[in-house]
């Protein structure tokens, strides 16, 4: 569910005007590094958890 509203403005994002492009693509960059500290977290907790013999998703 997160994963598909980020690909919806990932797709809003490219769609756009091209004047307005380079302030969207800051942007993207920005959701970009936002979802890979995401999955950064959440793997590391689970890597945690799995070293305690539980698995958190």
């Amino acid at each position: 569910m997160v994963l598909s509203k980020w690909f919806q403005l990932l797709d809003r994002l490219i769609q756009s005007s091209s004047e307005a492009k380079s302030a969207n693509s800051i942007q993207l960059i920005q959701a970009v590094e936002c979802l890979v500290t995401v999955i950064q977290a959440a793997l590391a907790t689970n890597a945690q958890d799995e070293r305690k013999g539980r698995l958190v998703n």
